[in-house]
């Protein structure tokens, strides 16, 4: 039937240093290929926080509708921890005051236009929400020696918009059937990416333009 069944291992069901407290988390994805090539991705998990006696999870559905052109559609939603530098000195990564809450909603379509030219399109809604409204656990504070308190804010809404285009040169490819499977290029791809920040929809407060070549 071309199914896949997967769950996470037990390795990774615990989560130490999450900013409100240890965490443990279980997850898993389901694929499955039909007999036209068309896909289906749907991937998920759960976590619930000790010492919060909370939930948090996010689950994803990707449907590939167009085998030949790979034209797809994507659509995540959930409640997650999510930082606000994805590029900082590792040392940030464990800073509170790099994190947030992120309620997010998110909607994305990709698809072949040309042999090697991709466009993706991108939608994300969020709701953001600072850690201080959790109870913080302060046992490994003594680990970093610097002040390990997150930043306070009122919660507020933010709209994005991407557009994204993607060239690989001479890309090579086997045409079967019912689909096109990449095989890839002895070429670099090459890509540029708008992201907009859209004030006033959906109360959305963010607005600015990020151009990323």
């Amino acid at each position: 039937r071309e199914e896949t069944l997967s769950l996470d291992p037990v390795i990774n069901m615990f989560r130490f240093f999450m900013p409100g407290g240890t965490r443990i988390q279980c997850g898993g994805a389901y694929d499955r290929i039909f007999p036209s090539k068309k896909t289906l991705m749907i991937n998920g998990e759960l976590s619930y926080g000790f010492y919060n006696r909370d939930l948090m999870g996010t689950i994803s559905c990707t449907h590939r509708y167009n085998p030949f052109s790979n034209g797809y559609f994507s659509l995540s939603a959930g409640r997650s921890f999510d930082l606000i530098f994805t590029g900082d000195a590792y040392i940030n990564l464990f800073r509170r005051s790099n994190f947030y809450i992120k309620n997010s909603v998110e909607l994305e379509h990709g698809v072949e236009l040309l042999n090697g030219l991709i466009l993706r399109n991108r939608f994300e809604f969020a709701d953001r929400e600072s850690l201080a409204g959790l109870k913080l656990t302060h046992q490994f504070d003594s680990v970093f020696h610097f002040n390990n308190e997150p930043v306070s804010f009122q919660p507020y809404h933010a709209c994005y918009g991407v557009i994204s285009l993607e060239y690989t040169p001479f890309s090579m490819y086997i045409r079967e059937p019912h689909q096109k499977i990449i095989l890839g290029s002895r070429y670099p791809t090459f890509y540029a990416s708008w992201r907009k920040g859209l004030p006033g929809l959906l109360q959305s407060k963010v607005s600015f333009d990020y151009i990323e070549y």
